[in-house]
């Protein structure tokens, strides 16, 4: 399934810019294109699919919060949204 994300533009370069992202069943998003007036041409496209022990996804969580932490503590667009929350 490919979608692509609506959002109001700011400015008319971003209303000309347009994020496809790509879905397989039972993976998630597997990548990400560009189409239309976006300048980045920033793309992602998944390399590989690993299954973690849990104390393996535990370590990833933890990097992932500090990551989250690091974003927040910034005055970046990401200090102003809500902050991530440890799963249970």
């Amino acid at each position: 399934m490919v979608r692509t994300p609506w959002a109001v533009a700011q400015d008319k370069a971003a209303a000309e810019a347009y994020q496809l992202k790509y879905y397989a069943k039972g993976v998630g998003i597997i990548k990400i294109g560009r189409s239309g007036a976006d300048k980045s041409k920033e793309t992602l496209e998944l390399a590989r699919i690993e299954t973690l022990s849990p104390k393996a996804m535990d370590a990833m969580r933890e990097k992932a919060l500090k990551l989250e932490k690091r974003a927040h503590d910034s005055k970046t667009v990401c200090a102003h949204t809500p902050p991530a929350e440890r799963l249970q």
